[in-house]
């Protein structure tokens, strides 16, 4: 009896945190009589309240030692439902029962009691209150969701037990702060312009050959510009520009990626000078700005394939573009040359083409739905709390951050908990978030 009322106080007070201080006895008072004149009898309310608060204390302090089938069994016999399908397995079930023991019924053939604990088969049925210290021991080691499940599958049951283990790992913040990039979000193709020179895709290419390049491509006609570049700076690009700009007009929109050359003030007070809608991807994304990074792989592979020709870069490039223009385009059905130069004269005869319009359309929504069968459905709103991929190469892998802002039909502005700074994130970097749950009710069925 001793022993029992020492460990019940002692696990009381494992509840405090306390310094004890050395005192020489005579700095020590006796105590006096009021302090042992004992307190008023406490009332039902108070009884329940501290019974309540110290059976938390033992489910908490149980959470730290190996639970064993004598807790289970004890705990058992204690818990409202599991109480009433031990009697019922052992004397039989009745023909109805609550909607809310219907799970139960549905497995009565498989419960069975062995020792005071009820099992599912060969699964233990664990009590409510001990279900968190079980999923805390299942998730020793932050195994990740479906090894967690296995092993939640070999030793153990209760209703939604599955919903309960993916619970746990989500909220989890070592688990989510080292999850993998998730699946691609589902793909959303640029609009087709409609028109010739009005949305450019600009990027660059090299490396390469010793120099660098400037790729310019028209999103209508896909016609192809490649400049040499001397040095990859703002001037050199404007100049660039400029030349192009003076022969075809002024473009309504540029997509780039984020290279200090598009992003400087001198570039982008250019492009406002000039009315010109400038848009860029998410940094390390650079599917955003996918047809420029196409023809740069068509550049190169095109150049590579002029390697035994005695022509220089220059020559071996109007040698490619001369081709190239010429050539149908895939997606297209026409070739560049005959979209971006010629000038149309309507006839009758034009009922009888096929609108290209709706031709490219059909392409983008079969490759739309070629990608989204490997994508899954994923958008954020305002204010939803998110993991965002930290492009920096460090760690952690994923920043915590709270979304500001929609650019884009896939873009997000994410504002980072732990710094100031604000992120600008494509949908395929960016991870739902779940609230940290306090406590141990989220677990109880």
């Amino acid at each position: 009896m001793a022993a029992a009322l020492i460990q019940r106080w002692a696990i009381i007070l494992s509840a405090y945190d306390y310094h004890i201080i050395y005192r020489r006895s005579e700095e020590q008072g006796n105590a006096d009589g009021l302090s042992r004149v004992p307190l008023p009898e406490t009332t039902d309310a108070g009884t329940e309240t501290m019974t309540a608060y110290l059976h938390a204390l033992i489910c908490e302090h149980l959470e730290d030692v190996p639970l064993s089938a004598k807790q289970i069994s004890k705990m058992t016999r204690k818990d409202t439902e599991l109480s009433k399908f031990h009697r019922y397995i052992m004397e039989g079930w009745p023909k109805e029962v609550s909607e809310g023991m219907k799970v139960y019924f549905k497995k009565k053939e498989e419960l069975s009691v062995e020792q005071g604990c009820v099992l599912c088969g060969t699964r233990v049925v664990v009590p409510t209150k001990l279900r968190t210290a079980v999923l805390k021991e299942i998730h020793d080691g932050h195994p990740g969701i479906v090894k967690m499940k296995t092993i939640a599958r070999k030793y153990v049951w209760w209703p939604n037990v599955d919903v309960d283990v993916e619970r746990t790992c989500k909220h989890c913040d070592k688990c989510q702060l080292e999850q993998r990039m998730p699946r691609l979000v589902p793909l959303h193709p640029w609009e087709f312009p409609g028109e010739v020179w009005k949305r450019i895709h600009i990027d660059f290419a090299g490396p390469f050959m010793g120099h660098m390049f400037m790729i310019v491509v028209d999103a209508f006609s896909k016609w192809l510009e490649v400049f040499k570049m001397g040095k990859i700076t703002s001037s050199e690009a404007i100049s660039r520009l400029k030349r192009l700009f003076a022969t075809y007009g002024l473009p309504e929109q540029i997509v780039t990626d984020n290279p200090m050359t598009f992003m400087s003030d001198e570039f982008q007070l250019f492009m406002k000078r000039n009315g010109i809608l400038h848009t860029t991807g998410a940094p390390r994304h650079p599917a955003t700005n996918g047809l420029a990074e196409r023809y740069v792989a068509t550049f190169k592979a095109g150049i590579k394939k002029l390697e035994g020709e005695e022509l220089s870069v220059e020559d071996k490039i109007s040698h490619l573009l001369m081709r190239y223009h010429i050539t149908p385009n895939s997606v297209t059905g026409e070739s560049p040359a005959y979209l971006h130069l010629k000038r149309h004269v309507r006839s009758r005869l034009d009922f009888l083409k096929p609108n290209i319009a709706m031709r490219v359309r059909r392409r983008q929504y079969k490759q739309k739905e070629e990608h989204d069968s490997r994508a899954a459905e994923r958008h954020f709103d305002v204010d939803d709390r998110v993991y965002l991929r930290n492009t920096t190469g460090d760690k952690p892998k994923w920043i915590p951050g709270l979304v500001t802002q929609l650019t884009g039909p896939v873009s997000y502005r994410v504002q980072g908990e732990l710094t100031d700074q604000v992120y600008r994130r494509h949908g395929d970097q960016l991870r739902p978030r779940y609230p940290k749950v306090e406590g141990r009710s989220n677990f109880v069925n």
